[in-house]
């Protein structure tokens, strides 16, 4: 489990990771159902990591339903490939 994972778990019990991730293991798509007051942590959190808030249901007055998605995946993948050039694949 990488770092983002245990984050978000940190926040959340009831967090789904995406089986697509980028080039350093981490999910492209994190969705978790997280306390209100906790959504701007961690948000702020998993910015530093790549990602936005694609989407945010509210669930009731104390909980939502987030959806982060990894940004910039083009640029990722374009580092991956350069690097995989460098070692002869």
């Amino acid at each position: 489990m990488n770092t983002v994972e245990n984050i978000c778990y940190e926040y959340s019990e009831d967090v789904i990771f995406s089986q697509d991730v980028s080039f350093n293991g981490s999910p492209v798509l994190i969705i978790a159902d997280i306390e209100s007051k906790y959504v701007k942590e961690l948000s702020k959190f998993l910015s530093n990591h790549g990602y936005k808030i694609s989407q945010r249901k509210k669930i009731n007055e104390k909980f939502s339903l987030i959806r982060f998605e990894l940004i910039n995946l083009s640029k990722y993948d374009k580092f991956f490939k350069n690097n995989r050039e460098d070692i002869g694949e």
